[in-house]
C-alpha cells in the first residue's frame, strides 16, 4: 500500500509539472501585468515617471510585437496609459493592494529574472502548490488511485490553466485560501491557521471577507460573547481596506474607484451580469454539492461548507462579480469535501457489513 501511495504521488507530481509547464509556455499577457510591473518598479526606488518609462521599454523588449500593440492600442485607456504618466499612475491604485504578490514578483526580479516573466512565476508556483495541497487532502480521505484520478481531473479543468497563465495574485490567493480550509478540516495547530489567514489578506485585500467569516465561526464554536470578536473583526476590515493600501501608497478612499460604486444603477447592472452568469453548469453543480454537504451531518464538513457558502455570498454582495478565477479555492474545497463525505459513507457501510 505504501509503495502504491509513493508511485501515485510521484506520478501526480510529474503530471502536474508537465501540464503546468506546457500551460506556462502560452501565457496570457493581460494589461494588469503592466500595472503590477509599475508597482514593482516603485519598490525598486523609481519615481512614477521612471517606472512608467521602464515598464513600457521592458514590455516592448520582452513581449511579441503583436502583444505590445494589443496592450497599448486605444481601448480601455490602454493608449492613454502609454502616453500619459498621470493616467498610468491613477491605474496603479488597485494593484498596490496585493502586496504579497508584488513582493514575490519583486524578489524574482531582483534575482535576475526579467520583469515580465517575474509576474508569471508566482502564479505558476502557486498553482503547483495548490494541486499538491489538493492531492494531499484527497490522499487523506480516499485511496491513492482515487486521489490520483480526482486530482488529475481537477488539474485539467480550464479554470486552473487560466490561473497559471495570468500575471495576477489570484493563483496565490486561491492556494492560501485552500490551505486555510485544509488546516481547518484537519484541525491543525491554530497558530498556523492564523499565519495563513494573514497571508490571505496580503495576497488579496478582498480576502478580508474570508478571514472574518473563518474567525467568526471559530469564535462561535467556543460559545463566547460576540462583542469583542466583532470589534476585532471590524478592525481587520479597516486594516485590510484602508490601512494596508495606504501603507502601499494608495489614498484612504482608493476603493471608491470600483465601477459598481459609481451609482446605484451601476451596482444593479453588475448584479444583473452576476445573476446571468449563474446559468453556467459549473455554478449549478456547486449549488447541488453545497446542498448535499449541508445534509452530511458531519460537524467539520458543515463548518467548512458554511464558511465557503457565506464567504461566497458576502463577496458577491460587496464585489458583484463571478469571474471564476476568484473562486477556484472554494470550488475545489466543495469538491474535496464531497469526496471526503462519500468516502466516509463507504467506510461506514464497510464497517456495518464487517459486523
Amino acid at each position: 500500500m505504501r509503495s502504491l501511495k509513493t508511485i501515485c504521488y510521484i506520478l501526480f507530481i510529474l503530471i502536474t509539472l508537465a501540464f503546468l509547464l506546457y500551460i506556462e509556455r502560452h501565457p496570457v499577457y493581460n494589461w494588469d501585468m503592466i500595472a503590477y510591473m509599475g508597482v514593482v518598479e516603485e519598490y525598486d526606488g523609481l519615481n512614477i515617471e521612471q517606472a512608467h518609462d521602464s515598464v513600457y521599454n521592458i514590455l516592448k523588449r520582452e513581449t511579441p510585437d503583436t502583444t505590445y500593440i494589443g496592450l497599448t492600442k486605444p481601448i480601455e485607456d490602454r493608449y492613454e496609459c502609454l502616453v500619459n504618466v498621470n493616467a498610468y499612475q491613477n491605474e496603479l491604485g488597485f494593484f498596490r493592494t496585493k502586496p504579497l504578490y508584488t513582493f514575490l514578483v519583486f524578489v524574482f526580479y531582483k534575482l535576475g529574472v526579467n520583469l515580465v516573466t517575474s509576474t508569471f512565476l508566482p502564479s505558476f508556483l502557486s498553482c503547483f502548490l495548490l494541486m499538491l495541497l489538493t492531492y494531499h487532502w484527497l490522499n487523506k480521505v480516499t485511496t491513492p488511485l482515487g486521489a490520483l484520478i480526482t486530482a488529475t481531473m481537477l488539474l485539467l479543468l480550464p479554470k486552473l490553466g487560466e490561473l497559471c497563465r495570468l500575471s495576477s495574485p489570484d493563483a496565490l490567493s486561491n492556494m492560501l485560501i485552500l490551505f486555510s480550509l485544509y488546516l481547518l478540516n484537519f484541525e491543525a495547530r491554530r497558530k498556523w491557521l492564523y499565519v495563513v489567514l494573514a497571508l490571505c489578506l496580503l495576497a488579496r485585500i478582498d480576502n478580508f471577507i474570508f478571514v472574518i467569516v473563518v474567525l467568526g465561526f471559530l469564535h462561535l464554536r467556543r460559545g463566547k460573547a460576540l462583542l469583542k470578536p466583532l470589534l476585532v473583526l471590524g478592525l481587520i476590515s479597516v486594516l485590510s481596506i484602508v490601512i494596508i493600501p495606504m501603507i502601499m501608497g494608495d489614498s484612504y478612499d482608493w476603493f471608491m474607484n470600483f465601477a459598481f460604486l459609481f451609482s446605484v444603477n451601476d451596482y444593479v447592472q453588475h448584479w444583473r451580469f452576476l445573476l446571468y452568469d449563474f446559468r453556467y453548469p459549473s455554478y449549478l453543480f456547486l449549488v447541488i454539492v453545497s446542498v448535499i454537504l449541508f445534509q452530511s451531518g458531519d460537524s467539520r464538513t458543515l463548518l467548512l461548507t458554511k464558511i465557503i457558502v457565506i464567504t461566497f455570498s458576502i463577496r458577491c454582495i460587496l464585489f458583484p462579480s463571478l469571474q471564476e478565477r476568484f473562486f477556484v479555492a472554494y470550488e475545489f474545497g466543495l469538491v474535496l469535501l464531497l469526496v471526503q463525505y462519500a468516502s466516509s459513507i463507504r467506510a461506514r457501510h464497510r464497517q456495518i457489513s464487517d459486523t
